[in-house]
């Protein structure tokens, strides 16, 4: 598990480097689609690229209110299932994040195959 962004985390260079979803401090990018701010988070899978059989997990935000809100979501529950990916941001008055992109990455762990809503 990778917690943090590109700009606070070392490892990221090395394991996500060529992953398709990007968490900087103040953004997040997906494919074409950028989201602005401190407080969106990200939380996705993608496969080890020095590693055929192992995979990274990244929990990620774009400043300290996007990590914060990951706090919310429960990640060590037996039985409960995530997609691949979601990019959600802080409510101000509700409890759960506002998720704004869910889904799957496609069978070659790409944008282009992906199942996203």
């Amino acid at each position: 598990m990778l917690y943090g962004n590109a700009d606070n985390n070392s490892a990221w260079s090395e394991l996500l480097a060529d992953s398709p979803i990007q968490v900087h401090a103040g953004s997040a990018t997906i494919g074409d689609k950028t989201f602005s701010g401190n407080d969106f988070g990200a939380m996705f899978i993608r496969p080890r690229p020095d590693c055929d059989t192992a995979s990274v997990i990244a929990i990620s935000g774009t400043g300290e209110v996007g990590m914060r809100t990951s706090n919310l979501i429960s990640l060590f529950l037996p039985f409960v299932r995530y997609p691949d990916l979601m990019v959600y941001q802080a409510a101000e008055k509700e409890a759960l994040p506002i998720v704004h992109v869910a889904g799957y990455f496609g069978h070659d762990w790409s944008l282009a195959a992906a199942e996203l809503a």
